[in-house]
C-alpha cells in the first residue's frame, strides 16, 4: 500500500525540507536505544496515531517534559502525512515488553 510506503519514509527519514525529523529516532523501531520517555508507536491504533498528532499540532496535547518537541513536528506535517506515518506505525507488531526498539 502506497500510503504505508509514504509513512514508513517519514518514520525512518523524515521530511528535511519541511523540517520533519524521523520518527524511528525517538519512537521506534531502531537498532538502538532511546529514551524511555518516548512512547513506541509500532501496533497503537491509526485513530489514535492520528488524533494525537492533530492534537499536538492544534496545541490541546500536554505529556511529558517532552510534549512541546511533537508540537512543532506535526505543525510541520500535513494532514495526509500524518495519516500515512499513522499507517505505517499501526500496520506494524509491537515490540515485546522490555525491547529497547
Amino acid at each position: 500500500m502506497a500510503a504505508i510506503q509514504r509513512g514508513e519514509e517519514i518514520a525512518q527519514r523524515g521530511i528535511p525540507s519541511q523540517r520533519v525529523p524521523f520518527c524511528a529516532a525517538c519512537h521506534g523501531p531502531t537498532d538502538t536505544s532511546r529514551n524511555p520517555a518516548y512512547p513506541k508507536l509500532a501496533g497503537q491504533y491509526f485513530d489514535y496515531l492520528v488524533l494525537q498528532l492533530e492534537l499536538f499540532k492544534k496545541e490541546q496535547r500536554g505529556g511529558t517534559s517532552f510534549a512541546h518537541l511533537m508540537r512543532g513536528v506535526s505543525a510541520n506535517l500535513t494532514a495526509e502525512q500524518m495519516r500515512d506515518v499513522a499507517l505505517y506505525y499501526s500496520s506494524m507488531v509491537p515490540p515485546p515488553d522490555g525491547a529497547t526498539r
